[in-house]
């Protein structure tokens, strides 16, 4: 899902290597609420996202995103307004980890209460929830 993946098991290793008091870096991430390497990517994307839907951040990024149509039928997904178009596919695979590729995947699978929030400080709060609750999730 998104990110840079070639770079993400360096980031662990390096995440665990910092953390020397302990057998396992799980624990430690859990006690200090951190969410590991590719939550925090996903995160991050999922906020320039919002930054740029409500025109907060640069003005270059809106060019990456695409808000879904609506379809002429109605459907109960329609009443989302706040899913994103995919890109067509790349013939690249290094292509799949850019922006405007990544994007689209992490926000449209973050829950629609949280996608709809209407202030910057309940976005992130909700988000990082979110996604602690899928990476420790047991």
């Amino acid at each position: 899902q998104g990110g840079a993946c070639f770079n993400v098991d360096l980031l662990i290793l390096f995440q665990k290597v910092q953390i020397k008091k302990f057998d396992r870096v799980t624990p430690f991430l859990k006690k200090a609420h951190f969410l590991p390497v590719k939550q925090r990517i996903d995160f991050k994307i999922a906020l320039m996202v919002y930054k740029s839907l409500n025109n907060i951040a640069p003005e270059y990024l809106k060019g990456y995103i695409c808000a879904k149509g609506q379809l002429s039928h109605s459907l109960r997904h329609d009443k989302d307004f706040f899913l994103l178009d995919h890109p067509p596919l790349p013939r690249l695979k290094q292509t799949l980890r850019s922006f405007s590729h990544a994007a689209p995947s992490i926000w449209n699978s973050i829950p629609y209460d949280i996608r709809c929030s209407n202030e910057i400080s309940l976005f992130k709060k909700n988000l990082k929830t979110h996604l602690f609750s899928i990476a420790f999730c047991n």
